[in-house]
């Protein structure tokens, strides 16, 4: 999986970065929102992206509403300190998937392979999903027929 990391800590990066490739993972590193925007709007092939609560151009609140403007469908991950429930929320109310809490041990590093993996899932469950709402919405007199995975055919 290719995950590019908003990330304005070099240490914190660092430590990001060996942890997803010990996993197999491919990961780029940008420092801040607005490169990983940039970043995305070029090329959109992150699979997935880890976004810093709080960076120095911008929060991931904001980066997430700007990501929703430029409709970038990737999955992101929200990276922050603060454990308080209100941050998870408002992050998934503005599309990110998941919420992950670090900490100066760094021991959610231990765990972030196989949240993204959960994550990932989740992604392309809510794909299949718009993929069947997008083709009942297209037509009212079609017949769409789904398997159970959600597959349209």
């Amino acid at each position: 999986m290719f995950v590019l990391i908003a990330e304005h800590n070099p240490e914190r990066a660092r430590a990001l970065t060996s942890a997803l490739t010990a996993q197999g993972h491919r990961v780029e590193v940008v420092s801040g929102g607005g490169a990983a925007l940039a970043a995305l709007a070029r090329a959109a092939s992150a699979d997935m992206v880890l976004v810093e609560e709080r960076m120095a151009d911008m929060t991931a609140f904001d980066f997430l509403q700007a990501a929703a403007r430029m409709s970038l469908r990737v999955p992101v991950m929200v990276l922050g300190p603060d454990p308080a429930a209100s941050r998870w929320v408002e992050s998934a109310r503005l599309g990110a998937l998941d919420f992950v809490v670090t900490d100066g041990s760094g021991a959610y590093l231990t765990t972030l392979g196989a949240r993204l993996a959960v994550v990932q899932g989740r992604a392309r469950q809510l794909e299949r999903t718009a993929r069947l709402a997008d083709a009942l919405a297209s037509t009212a007199a079609a017949v769409v027929i789904a398997d159970r995975a959600g597959s349209v055919e």
